[in-house]
C-alpha cells in the first residue's frame, strides 16, 4: 500500500535551509515564538530552534540548565553562542545587559537633547527676575 503525503525529511536537512549564517551570529528564519525565540518542529515536537542547534552540534543539554544567548540574540542558533547555565546565572545575565542597553540608551539621550530647558514654573519666573535684577 502507497503512503500518502510527502516523503519524511530528517529534521536535521529541514533545520539549516532556515539559518541564515552571518559574521557575528547565525540568525534562524523560521517560525519563532512571542519572546523571539526561533521555533522548530523536530517531527515530534515544537522546539526551540537554539536548543536544537546545540544538541545537534554540540550534544544533550545538561540537566537542569538553560542555555544564556552569549551574543544577546534570542534568534541566534549558532552553538558555540549558547552556554549551558543555571537558570539563576541565565536571569541574572539577561538582567544585567537590558541594565547596560538602557543606561547606554540613556547616554545616547542625554548626550544629544543637551542642556536641559529652563524652568517655567511661577518659582522659577520669580527667581530668575529676583536674579535678573541683582546682576
Amino acid at each position: 500500500m502507497k503512503k500518502r503525503g510527502r516523503p519524511r525529511v530528517d529534521p536535521a536537512e529541514r533545520f539549516w535551509p532556515n539559518v541564515e549564517k552571518t559574521d557575528e551570529c547565525w540568525i534562524w528564519k523560521g517560525g519563532a515564538n512571542k519572546r523571539g525565540y526561533g521555533s522548530f518542529f523536530d517531527g515530534v515536537w515544537n522546539v526551540r530552534a537554539h536548543r536544537y542547534s546545540y544538541e545537534l552540534a554540540i550534544g544533550p543539554i545538561p540537566p537542569g540548565l538553560h542555555l544564556d544567548h552569549l551574543c544577546r540574540n534570542t534568534r541566534c542558533v549558532r552553538p558555540d553562542h549558547l552556554e549551558p547555565v543555571t537558570g539563576e546565572e541565565n536571569h541574572r545575565r539577561g538582567r544585567a545587559a537590558r541594565e547596560e542597553a538602557r543606561l547606554k540608551k540613556w547616554a545616547e539621550f542625554a548626550e544629544s537633547a543637551g542642556p536641559p530647558p529652563a524652568r517655567t514654573d511661577r518659582n522659577s519666573r520669580r527667581e530668575n527676575a529676583a536674579f535678573n535684577e541683582s546682576t
